[in-house]
């Protein structure tokens, strides 16, 4: 039923809502992040009333055509990776004074605050808690693989993945952020064998891979050979599998794989795919030796001998949580025996039982025949004992008749010749 009373406030209502699209769409409330190309704040949306992260760039940058295409390119690629693991774009603002946009407001913490706070748990405790656990650590990673795995379908590259760039919030729910220097190439959809669709973008390819070319893009520490020599034009999805495993080595070392003494020396390791040693922060880390099968072939210097897909790559990962043997690694027969024993640990304890006990009965049975045995030798050599007896004491009694019937014989040769 309709309350025609609420119809004579037509237009008083049409006047608020005339008043409240002249107002701003968002009110800054503080600023998170600055850097020399924008800013990055919270902010409340004034029409829905929650707050979200609201990323601007600098006037002076957005003078710049190049920068101010970038920056559109960011925005526009962010809000078409539809994915549970990558941060949704609320909006878009473009005023004459500023260009920004929304997205979701991530409250929790990077995967380098966790790493950072997980060597602080072992120096002080030897052992960090399950938060920050090697199992936890892969559960969110596992998650970036994912995201990565969707936007290299939507022909989109990352460039930047590093642990800085991913956040874990409160509900360990993960969300790879900050898209601003990502590529897009063109999908091989033999390589991906599930349907690609490429994002929607206005930059054109080709501009893109002119204005690159040569141009150290991301972060050295985590950089890939191709990025690490500039082969900006030839760069594609490997080269985020490449920075994904220096990310995993990371956390199940809880040390850099690329470090050197300085920037020019990481980026020469990184030319050369030169990883450091997998030592452990500390003694206490296990670095289990089919992780680091995983990450030699995912930072081969050929991008060719790779895994050819971030879902292979974090296949492999997985077979090793299951406990299975990975496909970088394959197990020799005897790890294939233990793997299945510690698959089928009941069975294991059945077949070690029924072992145990049939040992057991045979080596009773063979005791029981050895005494058997040796309670008839015995009882042989005591017959035997009885049997030279009784030979022996007929022996004396027909020598003793043997001698008398000799006196007789002695005696009556004598009376004939007498």
């Amino acid at each position: 039923r309709i309350d025609l009373n609420l119809l004579d406030g037509d237009d008083e209502i049409a006047g608020e809502n005339e008043d409240k699209s002249s107002k701003e769409t968002y009110t800054i409330l503080e600023s998170i992040d600055e850097g020399a190309m924008g800013e990055i704040l919270i902010a409340k949306d004034n029409e829905l009333g929650r707050s979200v992260a609201y990323k601007r760039i600098h006037s002076h940058v957005a003078e710049h055509p190049g920068f101010l295409k970038r920056f559109f390119m960011e925005a526009k690629i962010t809000a078409q990776l539809q994915h549970p693991n990558i941060v949704p774009v609320y909006g878009l603002k473009t005023s004459d004074d500023e260009i920004g946009y929304a997205m979701k407001l991530i409250q929790g913490k990077t995967l380098n605050d966790l790493i950072v706070e997980a060597r602080e748990q072992i120096d002080q405790n030897n052992r960090t808690d399950e938060y920050h656990s090697q199992a936890a650590l892969l559960d969110h990673f596992l998650k970036v693989c994912d995201a990565l795995h969707y936007a290299h379908r939507k022909g989109v590259v990352h460039r930047d993945l590093k642990p800085l760039n991913i956040m874990v919030g409160p509900y360990n729910e993960v969300y790879v952020m900050d898209w601003g220097i990502s590529k897009l190439v063109e999908v091989d959809k033999n390589t991906f064998e599930d349907k690609t669709e490429r994002v929607d973008s206005e930059i054109d390819k080709q501009e893109e891979d002119k204005t690159t070319i040569g141009e150290l893009l991301g972060t050295p520490v985590y950089m890939s050979p191709e990025q690490a020599k500039g082969e900006n034009n030839i760069l594609d999805h490997r080269s985020d599998i490449f920075s994904l495993a220096l990310i995993l080595f990371e956390l199940i070392t809880l040390k850099r794989a690329l470090a050197g003494k300085s920037q020019i020396e990481t980026i020469e390791r990184a030319s050369s795919a030169t990883l450091n040693p997998p030592v452990p922060y500390s003694h206490k880390i296990h670095v289990p030796k089919q992780l680091i099968a995983v990450i030699n072939k995912a930072t081969k210097l050929n991008p060719n001998e790779r895994y050819a897909t971030v879902k292979e790559f974090a296949n492999d990962i997985r077979r090793y949580i299951r406990g299975e043997a990975v496909t970088a690694r394959p197990d020799n027969l005897k790890h294939k025996i233990i793997r299945w024993m510690n698959r089928h640990r009941a069975a294991t304890f059945n077949i070690v039982s029924y072992l145990i006990l049939a040992s057991i009965f045979i080596t009773g049975w063979s005791f029981y025949q050895q005494q058997n045995a040796k309670i008839n030798a015995q009882t042989e050599r005591q017959r035997m004992g009885q049997f030279i007896s009784s030979v022996s004491k007929q022996a004396q009694a027909i020598d003793s008749k043997f001698l008398k019937y000799e006196g007789i014989v002695q005696g009556v040769a004598a009376s004939a010749i007498t």
